[in-house]
């Protein structure tokens, strides 16, 4: 599997934003524990799983 990586520049904001999300992440996937799926996703249910497409 090859794997690419770019560059992307985002206004200061949104990065800002992301990280505060991702520390978010980390406490939801301590307080899910062994129910935690890793999928390595930016934007995923409480437990780790994909967000499904249906529900709105």
């Amino acid at each position: 599997m090859v794997t690419q990586q770019r560059k992307l520049m985002l206004p200061p904001q949104l990065v800002e934003s992301l990280r505060s999300h991702k520390v978010a992440q980390l406490e939801e996937r301590l307080a899910a524990a062994s129910l935690w799926e890793d999928r390595d996703l930016v934007f995923c249910q409480v437990n780790g799983k994909p967000i499904d497409r249906a529900v709105r």
